[in-house]
């Protein structure tokens, strides 16, 4: 169901893609999508908020902050991390930044924006799925390499220009992986 939402929201950044180019921060882009998820979650009576401080830094010296939680009654359901598409050092920094936030969640989103040219969205997908399997995942965050990447874009209608997908980790935790086509 957030999948859904999450998907939901982003089709509305694609649709308005020339005022989210003229954006050039990622907490900008993460800043438009919360006020569209802000609308579509209210009527669940659900709330997000942006920059929560949560589980453990990736230091570990302090709490983490998570770019987006959702939460229902006051309780955490769903992490979003949010990033734009750059080093591989960069993509493998926000990953594990997860199981850090979530020790209580048996899921998290990882929203990719990617800014470079259309025609190389696709190989950017693949290099970035490359990524997410070469990670050196802690074992209590470790992948399922035997499902690798689970392809989630056939389960939704109306999805071009993005990617989705979700990979499983220790103790049956999902993290969906979403990237969007922000290029020209």
């Amino acid at each position: 169901f957030i999948l859904d939402e999450l998907i939901q929201s982003i089709r509305i950044l694609i649709d308005k893609i020339e005022a989210i180019r003229e954006l050039k921060h990622e907490n900008r882009f993460t800043d438009f999508l919360q006020a569209i998820l802000k609308l579509r979650l209210t009527i669940w009576g659900w709330s997000i908020n942006d920059e929560s401080r949560l589980g453990t830094s990736t230091a570990g010296s302090d709490a983490g902050r998570g770019d987006l939680t959702i939460q229902a009654s006051g309780r955490n359901i769903a992490l979003i991390e949010a990033f734009i598409l750059g080093s591989q050092k960069y993509t493998i920094d926000h990953i594990l930044k997860c199981p850090n936030y979530v020790r209580t969640l048996k899921r998290a989103y990882v929203i990719v924006y990617y800014l470079g040219a259309s025609s190389k969205f696709e190989k950017k997908w693949l290099d970035y799925k490359s990524t997410v399997l070469k990670i050196n995942y802690p074992e209590t965050f470790s992948i399922d390499v035997e499902n690798e990447f689970v392809d989630l874009f056939d389960n939704f209608e109306d999805v071009n220009n993005l990617k989705i997908a979700k990979t499983i980790h220790t103790s049956n935790f999902e993290l969906f992986h979403v990237m969007i086509n922000l290029g020209k």
